[in-house]
């Protein structure tokens, strides 16, 4: 678990530049925290490959995103398709390429999850893994498998610290649009 929280940290750090300095708390295989400048908290996991999988929502914009990044590379902008499987089945969803980043020494590549709301019935009602396989240009395939032990309580923490970072606010904003969910 120790390892997993020390490679998350350093996902985060290194992608988002407001990471918060608190130690995040842990809900079986996901890490809570939040910015300190409370301008977006976050629930995450990462795969054994190192990839990782994470809700981030962020208060000023009123939004929630479910952000993958994995080392399967991407052009800036472009859309890919992902399949997910899980107990409940398998479903395709689309992908928007967010850009490359360092983590140490992999490059990693930001996916932003389109249809968070399916993405969240797939977590509140899985408790085992979820596998994401990635189609290659080779004609190949890339799996992850990411545990969803923890995610409901993990990704519920987030929410709520985002939304007491939104009451701290005055007026609310309005939701913006694209791959997102209000809160």
């Amino acid at each position: 678990m120790k390892r997993l929280a020390l490679a998350l940290l350093s996902w985060l750090w290194l992608w988002l530049p407001a990471l918060a300095h608190a130690a995040p708390t842990s809900y079986g295989d996901w890490i809570v925290g939040q910015a300190d400048d409370a301008s977006y908290a976050y629930a995450a996991t990462s795969s054994a490959s190192g990839d990782v999988l994470g809700k981030f929502c962020y208060p000023r914009e009123n939004v929630c995103r479910w952000i993958l990044a994995m080392n399967v590379r991407c052009r800036t902008g472009s859309t890919e398709v992902a399949l997910f499987n899980s107990r409940q089945g398998a479903v395709s969803h689309e992908l928007s390429c967010g850009g490359a980043y360092r983590d140490g020494k992999q490059v990693l590549y930001r996916y932003l999850i389109h249809d968070p709301r399916d993405i969240d019935s797939i977590v509140s009602a899985n408790r085992g893994k979820l596998g994401i396989a990635y189609p290659l240009r080779d004609g190949m395939f890339q799996a992850d498998h990411f545990s969803m032990r923890g995610a409901l309580p993990a990704v519920s923490a987030a929410l709520n610290d985002a939304l007491r970072a939104r009451h701290a606010e005055s007026p609310p904003p309005q939701p913006a649009g694209g791959a997102a969910n209000t809160f």
